[in-house]
This record gives C-alpha cells, structure tokens and sequence, in this order.
C-alpha cells in the first residue's frame, strides 16, 4: 500500500488523548497537530498496554501484551515491585522489535531517545543503526535538541528509506517549559491548587511540544520527504490528575492512564482520511506499520492489522477484547464495556465499568452482568499465560538512578 515508504514514528511521553484538541480538549494545546489530524486517520479509542513506559514501548515495537514480553510493572513501589535500584528492564531473546524486522527489509534504522529507561544495554536498541540516548543531565533533553538530532539523521538518510523513531519528554513531569507557554493557559477555576498548577503545566508542555512536532515535520518537507514517508504520532500512556485520587502515571488503569492518540499521515492515505472509532492497542501498532510498508502484517503477535479498519473494510467478527497491565492490575475493555481486577494479599478486587455511560468511571456497576463475568474470566486467562524471563538482572547504573527519581520514579 505505501511500498517503500520511509517511516517516521513520533512518540510523546505521557500524552493522555483527550488532552489534544483533535480528542476534545477545549483548551489550546495542540494546534499543529489538530490541523494534522483533519488530513489524517485518527483512531479515537486506542488502549495503551500499560501505563508506564517500558512496558508500553515493548509492546508497541513488538505487538507482544507485557504478559507475553515479561516486563510487567508493579503499583505501589516506584516502578517496579522492588526498589528501583535493585532491577532493571530487560528484552528477552524470543522478542523481535520492529527497528529487527525493518532492518532486515533494507531500512536504515534511527532513534532518537530521552526516556531514560529505554536504555541501550537494557536491549532497546536492537535492530537500530543509530540508537542516540541523550547523556543530558536530569530530568531530560529538551524538544529543540531532539529536533537537532533527528535533523542529522533525515539529512544524512534523505536518500535512502529509513525508519526513525523521535521520542519527546516535554509532556512529563516536571513541568518546566518557557513562559509563553505556560502564559497560555492559566490555573483552572474551581480545582483544588496543586492539581491546577499541575495541569496548567501539563498543557503548557504539550503546546510546547505540538510546536516541535510541527518544526520536525517542516523540517522533514524542506528535505524532500513528505511525499514518501508514513508519519506515525503515538504515546505511550497518559497520566492522571487526581480523577481516581491519584496523581501521575503507572499506579492504575482508568482511561485518562491508557487511552492514547493514534495518528497516521501519509499523502497516499488521504482519501482514507477519517475518524475510526473501533476500540484498538497499541500492540497492533506493529501489524499495521508492516503491513502498509510491505504488505505483511509479519509474524504471530497479539496485535492485529488495521489495515483493513483504515482501508473501511473491517473484519466483522464480534469486539475483542484489549488488555491493559501493570503487574498487580489487568484490565479488559470490549466495546464500551471494561473490567478492572486488581490482586492484593487480600484477594482480588474487580471494577466494571459501562463506558458509554460513565466514561470517565465514576459508577462502578454491581450488578453481576453477563459481560461482566466474560471479562473477568478473560483477564484469568491472560495472566495465567504470563511469560516470566527468569534471566538474571543487574542493578541499575546510579546515573540512570538519578535520571529516573528526577522523573518521579
């Protein structure tokens, strides 16, 4: 469909959907990108696999639930069930990433990194020629030296096919842009203080980051580039401001944690420019890249497709169910329809929530529904195929250490 395409993956840290214009946000955050999405296809309600980022990032380069990658995070004690500095994130061998297979296809293959977690010698940058992970003290590198990195590489690759991955921290906490971002969008009315602040913040970062979007991609136009390249904007997960008494990310599995934006551009797309809203995952990100770029889908993961979703011709088979994890916690969401089941040493815990009508989870229903008991016996069966990478880990590094509890971590 899109043979022999470049491929530019454009991924922002904690971006949560509804905090972009083309989601609904009412405030101005994302004016580049809501242009972008009237000439794109927009999936409205994607599920994130997690709501962290390792786990998340493994599943969308693999198309693998972290049931089947092994690198499952843990609520309640920093990111992972033991102290940080006692493990670290790993790649198992029987995992193929997306820059693997690509690589093997004859695409030169880029990253540019700023999340400190997704670090080279944790296996991240398998099948990558160029992996660039900034050694810019904490908290992270800012979007203008992001853009200077992944410049370089399209210059230097403008004539070839490559595939580039650009990931952005702006979005995440500390909330530290300049101040004709943060001049925009003054504390909300009526929320409590610091919950206004944070979210004040929150909205600066990513006016500031839908302006180092658009400049990546002015930038990709003046090289010649726009007419063969797939243009993919993703996150990872999103966050929470204390709409289910949290605040951040990685604790919990409501909507404003995983519900994520999907955006693919592309010139040879456009006449199937819409808005899909068929409930998908990110670990069928995988199937669907490969399938535009070289018309396979590739090897048996846990994602589909959705080529035929972006075609209009969607398999008519009944809902599946989407999984999100985090250790602890597994949700299942069909349709409008989701369960959360929490283990803890009391025993297990469930949530089920109606979506179309409580979307944002407040309601919880008690009443002992049919789909309610599908879902809970879904989720049984998924974490009992939980692969476990019985590998040994090594400390992480104190330089990494700093980064991350810079981070909130």
């Amino acid at each position: 469909m899109l043979d022999d395409s470049n491929l530019i993956v454009i991924l922002v840290d904690t971006l949560r959907a509804d905090h972009l214009g083309s989601y609904g946000h009412q405030q101005p955050t994302s004016p580049y990108l809501d242009r972008l999405a009237k000439d794109s296809i927009v999936f409205d309600r994607v599920v994130a696999p997690a709501s962290q980022t390792v786990p998340s990032m493994l599943s969308l380069w693999s198309g693998l639930y972290p049931s089947r990658h092994g690198n499952q995070y843990f609520a309640g004690l920093r990111a992972f069930r033991v102290p940080v500095a006692k493990t670290k994130p790993r790649v198992p061998e029987h995992v193929t990433l997306l820059s693997e297979t690509l690589g093997e296809r004859g695409y030169k293959t880029g990253a540019i990194v700023t999340n400190p977690w997704l670090r080279k010698e944790y296996g991240f940058a398998r099948g990558f020629d160029v992996y660039q992970q900034s050694t810019t003290k904490p908290p992270f590198p800012r979007g203008p030296e992001v853009n200077r990195s992944a410049t370089e590489l399209m210059e230097r690759w403008k004539n070839t096919r490559f595939f580039l991955y650009v990931h952005y921290m702006d979005a995440h906490i500390p909330y530290e842009t300049e101040p004709r971002y943060r001049d925009l969008f003054p504390e909300e009315p009526g929320a409590r203080k610091g919950i206004a602040q944070l979210r004040s913040g929150y909205n600066a970062e990513i006016r500031a980051v839908d302006d180092y979007v658009g400049e990546l991609l002015a930038t990709a136009g003046r090289l010649g580039l726009t007419d063969n390249t797939l243009v993919v904007f993703v996150s990872d997960h999103g966050e929470e401001f204390g709409e289910h008494g949290g605040v951040g990310h990685g604790h919990a599995l409501y909507q404003e944690l995983v519900r994520v934006p999907l955006l693919l551009h592309h010139p040879k797309l456009r006449p199937f420019s819409r808005r899909i809203d068929t409930p998908v995952s990110l670990v069928d990100f995988r199937a669907t890249v490969l399938e535009l770029l070289t018309g396979m889908p590739g090897e048996d993961v846990d994602g589909i497709s959705l080529v035929p979703e972006i075609r209009g011709t969607p398999d008519q088979k009944p809902a599946r169910i989407l999984y999100s994890e985090l250790g602890e916690a597994t949700a299942a969401l069909r349709g409008d329809k989701k369960v959360i089941r929490s283990r803890a040493k009391k025993g297990a815990a469930e949530l089920a929530f109606d979506l179309s009508a409580d979307p944002d989870e407040k309601n919880p229903i008690a009443a002992p529904h049919d789909w309610v008991r599908q879902l809970s016996n879904a989720i049984q069966r998924q974490e009992a195929q939980r692969f476990v990478d019985t590998a040994e880990t090594e400390p992480i590094d104190p330089a990494t250490e700093e980064r991350v509890r810079a981070l909130g971590y």
